[in-house]
């Protein structure tokens, strides 16, 4: 793939496969990497380029896996061409894409109960307020549920790569 017989790369640092302005970056990456020891893709949403031994770059997606040997601890690359792929290349990512978008509902789903369960408390505490304050509690709580109702749409409609709801009738139309 990178235009290497064998043995020719013996030695040599895994930055020659890398073009020449992104090696210092790489080196950086690679050091952060080997600290948190983690299975991932690399680059995961970047374009990624291969080093050829005649010069030319070509695009790759590259996974890292952890290794522990007899000889101590190594780094398994998994490398691909995706010369020409196009939307193929982009489905070695989609684990991690799918993972990291649990994280961030999870995320959504921890702010809505926490601000549901402080709109209760307010409301709670409004109950034996003077008539004037116990309107004014309630409409602090009103705009708590208004900025989280922002939140939740801005994460639906992004998801769905849109700025707002579907016109009615639109394919997908679930609202």
């Amino acid at each position: 793939m990178f235009g290497y017989g064998p043995g020719e790369m013996v030695g040599l640092p895994v930055e020659s496969l890398v073009p020449a302005g992104l090696q210092e970056g790489h080196r950086r990456h690679r050091a952060a990497w080997a600290r948190s020891l983690s299975a991932r893709p690399m680059g995961a949403g970047a374009q990624l380029a291969g080093l050829r031994k005649d010069g030319t770059t070509f695009p790759i997606r590259v996974s890292l896996i952890p290794v522990t040997s007899a000889s101590g601890q190594l780094t398994l690359a998994v490398i691909r061409d995706v010369t020409g792929s196009g939307r193929l290349g982009d489905l070695a990512v989609l684990p991690w894409d799918a993972a990291a978008a649990q994280r961030e509902h999870l995320r959504l789903l921890d702010a809505v109960v926490a601000g549901l369960y402080h709109a209760g408390l307010g409301l709670q505490a409004a109950e034996g307020l003077p008539a004037h304050d116990a309107r004014q509690r309630t409409e602090a709580v009103l705009d708590e549920l208004d900025d989280l109702i922002r939140q939740i749409r801005a994460a639906a409609f992004a998801d769905r790569g849109q700025s707002g709801p579907p016109p009615p009738g639109a394919p997908g139309d679930a609202w």
